[in-house]
């Protein structure tokens, strides 16, 4: 602040606004000394704007997590003047709803002096915040420096705004605000927010909708067929839904059984001076909980999926993409719908997978090479390990970074419904029969799995699905031959 105060005295330009710099501490004893400021200062009437300097920790960048209450113009002026923005309107909710045990003199003047403002702190290292190892020594110069180009950028601008003079004329209205990797930030109003957000998930919604009409249309040729197969789609997207809520509830409850182990034995938040020692505690727990469910329901409910894929139905990784796509509709609904600005979040992990998906499907159906597939593969294999199934691992994987093989092309020469093709006469329904042989010969998956499958069970599951096929294949062609058709 006595740097701040050094550079402003010394400007060339004069200021349009005064700034009052405010030393004070009692900030432990409820805010005393903040409150006594803005109730009984004289100079306290003729304040416009304030930003607070906050500290949970020793260092790094120091985070806007608080702006307002509404004053928009605030947040643009951090936006536009400060050099190395660092904020997310999501610690603003975060800390506001009350979920963190904490309070900045920030509140004092809002609610006191119902005075705009903006809060940001250093929030690295904080397992020495308040102890005795919280020295001048252990503050980085360099997060120093960045504070005080920052600082220094947005008092400049906001002394010389023409907002300052009169801020009621500018109050009304909440902003979604965050940065991109601390190079520059992107804001807008969040009704332009409310507006994005629904159009992104009724996108994603028709995009569902088509895909199960395509799926549902492909070998059907009643009316009734079709409305089957479009509910077996649904059912199994609700039912990959399901399992992705289970697997996230199941991780939480092996967290916490984590968190009370290590509790157990006496070392509760070790991990607060280590951050990597959480991620791999936790974070491996987590994972290895997810690969477990999905690989359980893999073996159980779709185990017949990987073997021969039926036309008019989509792979199991395109299931769970789907799956996962819809269950985030769901949370951008439900956060847009409840006016939160951190609905951003849930909206980006909508819209940047559908995009790759229409993009990039579009590309490898035009190339319609095998080799496209195997880095999908590979990753879902690298991360599961042999014995559990690649397309599980890489339709989550697709929810986050989409990487998408080449789509299973129905055709509607081959009618594979269950319902209609139980019904269809013998020499129909052996042609039929006959036509899925060649199609699944042409497409290469016996190729594909016999190259990949290194386990001697899979392999011996493959021959035998490749003998079944050709001993039918040749027993309905003799049928045909012999029936004259």
């Amino acid at each position: 602040m006595l740097e701040v105060l050094h550079s402003l005295a010394n400007l060339s330009t004069p200021l349009k606004h005064g700034v009052i710099f405010l030393f004070n501490g009692a900030e432990e004893t409820i805010l005393q000394a903040s409150h006594g400021f803005i109730t009984q200062h004289p100079w306290a009437r003729q304040v416009r704007a304030f930003v607070n300097l906050e500290a949970a920790g020793v260092g790094g960048k120091e985070l806007v997590f608080q702006t307002g209450p509404e004053n928009p113009w605030l947040v643009q002026a951090y936006a536009r003047a400060a050099v190395h923005p660092f904020a997310t309107v999501v610690g603003q909710e975060i800390f506001q709803s009350g979920l963190i045990p904490s309070d900045t003199d920030f509140r004092i003047f809002r609610d006191f002096g119902n005075i705009p403002g903006i809060d940001l702190a250093f929030i690295e290292n904080g397992f020495i915040y308040h102890t005795k190892y919280d020295t001048p020594g252990r503050i980085h110069t360099d997060s120093i420096q960045r504070a005080g180009d920052n600082i220094l950028s947005v008092l400049k601008h906001l002394v010389m705004s023409d907002e300052l003079a009169d801020s009621s004329q500018y109050r009304h209205g909440n902003m979604v605000f965050f940065d991109l990797l601390g190079l520059t930030m992107l804001v807008y109003p969040a009704h332009v927010g409310t507006v994005i957000n629904y159009i992104v998930a009724v996108a994603a919604v028709i995009y569902l909708s088509g895909k199960c009409l395509l799926t549902s249309c492909a070998g059907c040729v009643s009316g009734r067929h079709v409305i089957c197969a479009a509910g077996r789609y649904m059912r199994d997207l609700v039912c990959v839904v399901c399992v992705l809520v289970l697997s996230w509830i199941f991780s939480l409850v092996t967290l916490l059984f984590v968190a009370w182990l290590v509790t157990l034995m006496g070392r509760s938040m070790f991990w607060y001076s280590h951050i990597h020692a959480a991620v791999f505690l936790y974070g491996s727990a987590a994972v290895c909980i997810l690969l477990l469910i999905h690989t359980l329901v893999k073996n159980r409910c779709y185990r017949c999926v990987c073997v021969v894929q039926r036309a008019g139905r989509v792979d199991l990784a395109e299931l769970f993409f789907d799956g996962s796509l819809l269950l985030w509709c769901f949370v951008l609904f439900f956060f847009t719908h409840r006016g939160w600005c951190s609905a951003y979040v849930p909206m980006m992990m909508v819209l940047f997978p559908l995009i790759s998906k229409l993009l990039l499907t579009k590309l490898f159906r035009a190339r319609d090479s095998f080799h496209l597939s195997i880095p999908r593969y590979e990753a879902g294999l690298g991360c599961s390990g042999v014995s559990v199934h690649a397309d599980v691992c890489s339709g989550q994987l697709w929810s986050v970074l989409p990487v998408f093989c080449r789509p299973v092309q129905p055709t509607t020469q081959t009618c594979l419904c269950p319902a209609h093709h139980s019904q269809l006469p013998h020499t129909e329904r052996i042609a039929a029969e006959l036509r899925l042989g060649f199609m699944y010969q042409r497409s290469g998956l016996h190729r594909h799995a016999a190259h990949h499958s290194t386990h001697p069970t899979d392999q011996r599951q493959h021959q035998h699905t490749l003998s079944g096929l050709a001993a039918l294949l040749r027993l309905h062609k003799e049928e045909l031959v012999s029936s004259g058709s």
